[in-house]
C-alpha cells in the first residue's frame, strides 16, 4: 500500500504547466548552430593545416569563414519562425481560460 502512495506522490510533484513549455529554439534554429559551429571548426583547421603565417588560406580565407560561422550563430539564436509566433498569438492563454 505504501508503494502505491509512493507512485502518487512523484506524479503529484511535477508542476501543472512544466509539460506545456515550448521548447526555445526550433528545429531550424538548431540545423543553423550546427552549420555555424562547422564553419567556425573548418576556419580553425584550415588555418592550422596550411601552418603558413603568410599563406592566402590562414590569413584570407579562414578569418572569413570564422566571422561568418560567429555571425551565423547570432542569427540562429534571433531568428524565430513565424509560424509559431502565429500560433502563439491566436491561442489562448492559460490565464484567459
Amino acid at each position: 500500500m505504501s508503494k502505491t502512495r509512493h507512485k502518487a506522490r512523484k506524479h503529484k510533484r511535477r508542476r501543472k504547466g512544466e509539460q506545456d513549455k515550448p521548447m526555445l529554439f526550433s528545429l531550424t534554429n538548431y540545423y543553423i548552430l550546427l552549420v555555424s559551429f562547422l564553419m567556425v571548426l573548418t576556419g580553425f583547421v584550415a588555418m592550422y593545416l596550411e601552418n603558413l603565417e603568410k599563406g592566402i588560406i590562414s590569413l584570407y580565407i579562414s578569418p572569413i569563414f570564422i566571422v561568418a560561422g560567429f555571425a551565423l550563430v547570432v542569427i540562429a539564436i534571433l531568428k524565430t519562425d513565424q509560424k509559431e509566433v502565429a500560433s502563439d498569438l491566436t491561442e489562448p492563454s492559460a490565464s484567459d481560460r
